[in-house]
């Protein structure tokens, strides 16, 4: 199965919603899944802190694997065992 998550640009704001859906969504996938993959902006500093707190780690990079107006970002590969 697989799940997207956009960022939604000023999100930042809300301090506290992002850890609470991310841990709501790792409990709900645990005894179901024995690992979550997720893909990140490298710039995305903030989202990068979030998951590292919650355990994920990363196992590569997508060299500009996203194209923003004219400009390319990499996209950090990151993880997460659950068993």
């Amino acid at each position: 199965m697989r799940a997207v998550v956009f960022e939604t640009p000023g999100i930042e704001n809300l301090k506290g919603i992002g850890k609470a859906l991310l841990r709501k969504t790792v409990e709900g996938c645990r005894g179901k899944f024995e690992i979550i993959v997720l893909e990140v902006l490298a710039t995305n500093t903030v989202a990068k802190r979030l998951y590292q707190s919650m355990g994920f780690r990363t196992y590569g990079v997508l060299p500009g694997g996203v194209k923003r107006a004219d400009r390319y970002i990499d996209v950090e590969l990151m993880y997460l065992r659950l068993v």
